[in-house]
């Protein structure tokens, strides 16, 4: 029997520290956002399972600190945009800029902001030290 050699490229995708916000206790609810209203994004834990289309509850606690008004925050994922309006200790209030249906327990993107975020969670650390092991042949920083 001949042995055939057949090559195999593996890919590593490193998870980006997530910023995530949420509503409700349900992974699945949503709310709607009309374009032209507000919503207050806080960091505040007695809103974490008691949200709405009104106040959402973001789990990144120094958001605060590293942005100002006029800044541009994507959320559900990236495919909605609030512009800041106002900030307080906690709390900062946003313009809606697209309106649509806002799922809950979806990630959050600051754009061009410096953030105190890790590059990279010690869980990334322990699977990239893996891949090299293992002679992964392809490394991609893919962000949402």
């Amino acid at each position: 029997m001949n042995k055939v050699y057949h090559p195999a490229s593996l890919l590593w995708i490193p998870k980006d520290p997530m910023i995530r916000y949420r509503f409700g206790g349900s992974a699945t609810e949503e709310v709607e956002l009309m374009k032209g209203k507000t919503i207050k994004l806080t960091t505040n834990e007695k809103f974490k399972d008691n949200c709405s289309s009104e106040v959402t509850y973001i789990d990144y606690k120094n958001i605060h600190k590293v942005v100002k008004p006029g800044d541009r925050i994507y959320i559900n994922d990236g495919q909605m945009c609030v512009r800041v309006k106002s900030m307080e200790s906690d709390t900062l209030e946003c313009v809606i800029e697209n309106g649509g249906m806002l799922g809950s327990n979806k990630g959050c993107n600051l754009p061009g902001i410096a953030t105190d975020l890790p590059a990279m969670s010690e869980k990334d650390k322990q699977d990239l030290l893996f891949g090299l092991e293992h002679d992964v042949s392809n490394f991609f920083d893919m962000p949402f």
